[in-house]
């Protein structure tokens, strides 16, 4: 819906031409930070009034983030909660009213069962809702704050827990077949040269291995602009956007504004430099192993990127 207004790429223009005292990979994330508070901005001019409450809730989960990103604080927590809950009471029925002016669309496409769509999209939003949560010794949680904190311990502890699985030793069943100087020599680290020269023996046109890269992309370092380019429309425009809330469209869109620091940043990124932690970003996510879960260790967390 912005891409196709005529003011779209201005919007951008503005904030990207503005000067930032940054370079590549931190460059593009200060941009695409100032960008994301323009287009809240704009969208509230060109495309109507979005209710007052979701602006200011929304401005003040920022707010909230930002600090609990600076020093973890059990108030500033609770407070971001709250002001969590009652943002998704208000975007829920901003969503009831999108949802009646997409009528149309479903009419076009030859699907007028509209009560029978409504009826699914309730009940899977219904099934994504945790209304309570139990512990193994009868503990119950059952506010939204309950429900986070154990969510939140219960990740904690899930990725701080070690193995205590005893490792078997099976170094009596395997023959010595190496020399003590060619075990030396095998554990070694590579010279540049050693790498550079068995990279040149694969083909470049061989397939590639599971990281979906050739000899071809790393002899030439950093990939090109077109490789970019292709990439990035090789991801549905209609795909959610990841944390920073900008999708492939986006990038499309603006390409001839914002080509030259996507580049700086791949290439920087290529280089190994350190990722800044706007990029490291990602959404915890808890998939249901049974139907209707009632404790943690019925689902399985994932993180989406």
């Amino acid at each position: 819906m912005w891409t196709i207004h005529a003011d779209f790429k201005t919007c951008v223009e503005d904030v990207w031409k503005k000067p930032t005292q940054a370079m590549s990979l931190l460059c593009l994330a200060k941009k695409l930070k100032k960008t994301k508070i323009a287009f809240r901005a704009w969208n509230q001019q060109v495309f109507g009034h979005v209710g007052q409450n979701i602006k200011e809730l929304e401005e003040r989960l920022e707010v909230l983030e930002s600090r609990l990103q600076g020093g973890h604080d059990h108030e500033v927590e609770f407070d971001f909660l709250v002001t969590k809950l009652e943002l998704d009471i208000w975007e829920q029925m901003e969503e009831t009213r999108l949802a009646q002016l997409a009528k149309k669309k479903w009419l076009t496409e030859v699907d007028q069962n509209t009560k029978f769509f409504h009826a699914v999209v309730n009940q899977r939003r219904k099934n994504k809702i945790i209304f309570y949560m139990q512990f193994e010794n009868g503990t119950i949680l059952e506010s939204p704050e309950q429900v986070h904190n154990g969510a939140l311990n219960y990740s904690q502890q899930f990725l701080s827990t070690h193995s205590n699985v005893e490792q078997v030793d099976l170094s009596s069943l395997i023959q010595c077949s190496i020399s003590e100087d060619n075990n030396v020599a095998l554990s070694r680290a590579p010279s540049e040269v050693e790498i550079y020269d068995a990279l040149k023996s694969i083909p470049k046109e061989s397939s590639p291995g599971s990281d979906g890269f050739g000899s071809g992309f790393s002899l030439s370092c950093w990939p090109s602009e077109a490789e970019i380019y292709d990439a990035l429309k090789s991801i549905p425009k209609e795909s959610s956007p990841g944390p920073d809330g900008f999708g492939s469209g986006f990038y499309l869109s603006c390409w001839d504004l914002i080509k030259y620091d996507v580049l700086d940043a791949a290439k920087d990124f290529f280089s190994g430099s350190t990722l800044p932690r706007f990029y490291m970003a990602f959404f915890w996510v808890l998939i249901p192993k049974v139907e209707d879960p009632k404790s943690f260790d019925k689902f399985h967390p994932i993180s989406l990127c």
